[in-house]
């Protein structure tokens, strides 16, 4: 779900609900999009039956001076009706960043959190805002941005790497809590012990922490 998009009216924006159904019965994927679908008026509807391959497409990049300032954080389900609340007080504001939130729970809670590099998987939402325009439009709605994310800091946890528009060592902690990190540090000392490959959200090498 997103709302707020400062390229469909901002405040004003209608709210845009994704949704995905796994099978190919109409009757099934009516029943279980429906109820969204009564959640208000619908001023636009593109569910339909598609192959899996077609709905994946590549991201677009900004156009030449537009920059993108996103950020991201986990919400856990004892947290969720607060951070919601404070999104849907700031999104329906002048000024509001683009605000976007995901639904991550479901399977992927299932699986153990030290199983993989993705260690977030008790988490209920993600929320991802984004603020987009030329370098002097960014800055000037940066204070509005931190004022947001210092209210939604006690309720929200951790990061994924996908969605930052930075990649420095806080960012890497959100990402990686301590153990995922140790760990994963460990992988980088058999496999890459020179960090060739460094440019991302880097995991240095173990013992290259404070080289």
């Amino acid at each position: 779900m997103s709302f707020a998009n400062p390229f469909a009216g901002g405040p004003g924006a209608p709210v845009e609900v994704q949704v995905a159904f796994d099978g190919d019965d109409p009757e099934l994927a009516a029943k279980a999009v429906d109820p969204i679908r009564a959640l208000g008026t619908v001023v636009g509807d593109t569910v339909a039956l598609r192959p899996y391959a077609d709905i994946l497409v590549e991201g677009g990049a900004a156009p030449p001076g537009i920059r993108l300032l996103t950020r991201n954080a986990f919400v856990e389900s004892g947290s969720v009706r607060e951070v919601l609340s404070v999104l849907a007080e700031v999104g329906g504001s002048q000024g509001s960043p683009f605000i976007a939130v995901r639904s991550v729970g479901g399977a992927v809670s299932r699986v153990p959190g030290d199983a993989t590099a993705y260690a977030h998987r008790r988490a209920e939402l993600m929320v991802v805002t984004t603020t987009a325009g030329p370098e002097p439009v960014v800055e000037a709605a940066r204070p509005g941005l931190e004022a947001l994310w210092a209210r939604l800091a006690p309720q929200v946890n951790g990061a994924y790497a996908n969605f930052l528009a930075t990649a420095d060592e806080d960012d890497v902690a959100a990402v990686y809590p301590p153990r995922t990190y140790r760990r994963l540090a460990a992988v980088k000392r058999r496999y890459d012990p020179a960090n060739l490959f460094s440019q991302n959200h880097n995991v240095r090498p173990a013992g290259a922490d404070h080289e």
